[in-house]
């Protein structure tokens, strides 16, 4: 059988793990926060947010206090939240 997906992206390459984690601290936020409210998040808060885990990451920490999940995945919701308002063209100061 043929099937024409050759220049479909290889949504398998993925971490299943990444991203069910990434679903597991955007949860956190949602309750904490609301669900959706970084959308109306100054970017600069983000942007904070994400280097001080990238910080804590390299400074050692591997696991947030907080949380407890790992920066690393704090980062990557940062980053989308990032990639999102971009997107919008809501520009960083």
């Amino acid at each position: 059988m043929s099937k024409n997906d050759q220049n479909k992206p290889m949504i398998h390459l993925l971490d299943p793990r990444f991203i069910w984690e990434i679903g597991e601290v955007l949860t956190l936020g949602a309750k904490k926060y609301g669900v959706n409210n970084w959308r109306g998040l100054d970017p600069n808060r983000i942007l904070s947010a994400l280097y001080r885990h990238l910080l804590k990451y390299h400074a050692g920490s591997k696991i947030d206090e907080e949380s407890g999940r790992n920066h690393m995945i704090h980062i990557a919701c940062n980053a989308m939240f990032l990639y999102y308002l971009d997107q919008r063209s809501e520009k960083i100061d």
